[in-house]
């Protein structure tokens, strides 16, 4: 009787570990906003498009080249967040065996020009 009354006494942890998940899922979705609203306000008081497109010392050349590069390893980071999940695979090494090896080499070649 004493241990079924201990029981009904403490709660499932299931719920508890689901809760906590959730409002830790809600803070990191509310960062992720502020940081993009951020980012767009620095993108628009800043004229950093218009200075990128009409300014004569940017050279289009170079600044294509590393546009192309960066969307490289945007579109890996892309793959591994959107598609790879949904394979459901358990080893990530067997289905894009490259993939974090290309998508740090473009980033960080499309960083430095």
């Amino acid at each position: 009787m004493l241990a079924d009354t201990e029981d009904r006494a403490t709660p499932p942890a299931e719920p508890l570990r689901r809760r906590k998940s959730l409002s830790h899922r809600m803070k990191n979705e509310w960062d992720s906003l502020l940081w993009l609203f951020a980012a767009f306000a620095v993108f628009y008081f800043t004229n950093f498009a218009s200075t990128l497109v009409f300014n004569e010392l940017v050279n289009g050349t170079w600044l294509m080249l590393s546009a192309a590069i960066l969307l490289v390893s945007m579109g890996c980071v892309a793959y591994a967040i959107v598609f790879l999940p949904g394979l459901q695979a358990d080893n990530w090494r067997e289905n894009a065996p490259g993939l974090i090896i290309t998508a740090t080499v473009t980033g960080i070649i499309g960083g430095i020009w």
